[in-house]
């Protein structure tokens, strides 16, 4: 759920006005061109070198920021510390940049040092200074010691990882201070290339916002298979098809469909929903000595293993639900089979439920 909006009554009407933009993210990124770091470089004192390998290493990056306030004026460039390249999955913790800008002449950081993990139905969160929040500060380079502070607004990530938006209120915690506010589009790294998704049923199963480069590259080498797969909470809805993958999350990952021997079983879907691709993964272990793991239904536990070890997990990003009550069954070709199953996250009561048929090969 979008965090609660941190209260503005502190900010003037004037200033107000300018928070209260609707957080939809743009539809095309407006910051195509970057313009020359060299101002900020000289701010910076550095030398020829370093400048040149900022330059290099894609760290001058075009933004549109727009100040009101104590800081007036526009930012249309910054130099990160550290670019950022790592696209954003469910659960993954935002990229925490640190812009190096000047406005009106005066140079000035801009850092999110800290922001709740992302989730792709709520790419926009609260800012303020919580830890629900997405934490923003600008400081003045020759007074670090009164940083500005958001005080409401909302930031938002892109799953790119490497951009977003932001509408915040600003507030110094001095006496005679005056409220500020930020708004505009930020880059922390250069525009990644989106693959185009391939042809067939299951071509945006690859292409999904977040996915890391190592799963693009399985996914694209993987069968497309038909499917009857229900998913419901935190996002609903139903995949006819998918992909038959090896597990991210076993121990026996690089097993193919059926697992290897016969005390050992593995295998591995994935599908997608609302533009999020989801890995539904089943692992069951025998011990040598006992008899080979037989086809048919299982419950939410491996059996016969000393703790409590989960039969199946729903993995989507770096969020991972456990099988927690229900079934589903291997079929006799060990390939195929039915599932029925709610899945927790940790100790939350962060649920999801999985019913229908899967395939992980012909």
């Amino acid at each position: 759920m979008l965090r609660r909006m941190l209260s503005l009554a502190i900010v003037p009407l004037a200033i107000l006005a300018g928070c209260t933009s609707s957080s939809t993210p743009p539809t095309t990124a407006s910051v195509k061109s970057v313009p020359s770091c060299r101002p900020i470089y000289a701010a910076l004192n550095l030398p020829l070198s370093e400048a040149t390998k900022s330059d290099s290493e894609g760290r001058c990056l075009a933004q549109k920021l727009s100040f009101k306030g104590e800081i007036a004026g526009e930012a249309n460039v910054a130099v990160v510390t550290t670019a950022c390249t790592k696209p954003l999955g469910r659960g993954d913790q935002p990229p925490s940049p640190e812009l190096q800008i000047v406005v009106a002449g005066k140079s000035y950081s801009l850092a999110l040092p800290l922001s709740p993990p992302y989730q792709p139905q709520r790419p926009a969160v609260s800012a303020g200074t919580s830890t629900d929040d997405a934490q923003v500060e600008i400081t003045d380079r020759a007074k670090p010691d009164t940083p500005w502070a958001a005080t409401g607004g909302f930031v938002y990530f892109n799953p790119d990882g490497r951009s977003g938006t932001l509408n915040v209120a600003l507030m110094r915690n001095v006496s005679g201070a005056q409220p500020g506010h930020v708004s505009g589009e930020w880059r922390c790294g250069a525009p990644a290339a989106s693959p185009s998704p391939a042809p067939g049923p299951c071509g945006a199963i690859a292409t999904s916002p977040g996915l890391q480069p190592a799963d693009v590259v399985r996914l694209k080498a993987a069968p497309c298979l038909a499917q009857d797969l229900t998913l419901t909470n935190p996002v609903s809805g139903h995949a006819d098809h998918g992909l038959g993958v090896e597990s991210s999350t076993s121990t026996f990952k690089d097993v193919p469909c059926g697992g290897s021997d016969d005390h050992h079983y593995n295998s591995s879907v994935a599908f997608r929903v609302q533009n999020e691709t989801f890995f539904f993964a089943m692992g069951l272990r025998a011990d040598s000595f006992d008899p080979p793991l037989p086809t048919g239904e299982y419950g939410p536990l491996v059996p016969n293993v000393i703790g409590d070890t989960p039969s199946a997990t729903i993995v989507s990003g770096s969020t991972t639900w456990a099988s927690h009550d229900g079934k589903f069954s291997i079929a006799q070709d060990r390939h195929s089979g039915t599932v029925d199953m709610n899945f927790v996250l940790g100790s939350t009561n962060d649920t999801v439920h999985l019913a229908g048929s899967w395939r992980c090969a012909s």
